[in-house]
C-alpha cells in the first residue's frame, strides 16, 4: 500500500524548493524529496497542480530527481501523448501545472510522446 503525503507536506516541499536561495532551504528540499521519493512512488494518483508542484520543486533540486520526474510523467502519458484523468473540456486551470514539467523533461530526453 503506498503511504500518500499529505497536500499541506506537498505544498511545503514546494515552497521549500522553490524559494531554496540558501544551502539550508536547498538540503531540506533535497531530505523532503528523498522522503517524497521513498513514501510515494508514484506523486499522485491524477494528473494535477500539487503533483506538478512537487515534480516542478524536484526538477529544480538537480537531475538526481530526472528518474523519478520521468516514471511518474510516463504513469499519465501515452505514446500518443494522451494524459491519462486529464480531462480538456473541464477547462481546469489546475491541471495546467503538472504540464509545465514536460518542458524540461523534454529538453533532456527528446522524447515526443
Amino acid at each position: 500500500m503506498i503511504t500518500r503525503i499529505s497536500r499541506i507536506s506537498q505544498m511545503a516541499f514546494a515552497v521549500i524548493v522553490l524559494a531554496a536561495s540558501t544551502a539550508t532551504a536547498q538540503s531540506y528540499g533535497v531530505r523532503m524529496a528523498d522522503a517524497t521519493i521513498a513514501r510515494n512512488p508514484v506523486v499522485h494518483k491524477e494528473w494535477d497542480y500539487t503533483a506538478g508542484l512537487v515534480l516542478l520543486g524536484m526538477e529544480r533540486l538537480g537531475p538526481k530527481y530526472a528518474g523519478y520526474i520521468k516514471q511518474n510523467i510516463d504513469a499519465f502519458v501515452g505514446p500518443d501523448g494522451s494524459i491519462k484523468t486529464y480531462e480538456m473540456d473541464e477547462f481546469n486551470l489546475d491541471q495546467i501545472n503538472e504540464g509545465r514539467v514536460l518542458f524540461g523533461l523534454y529538453s533532456k530526453t527528446k522524447d515526443k510522446k
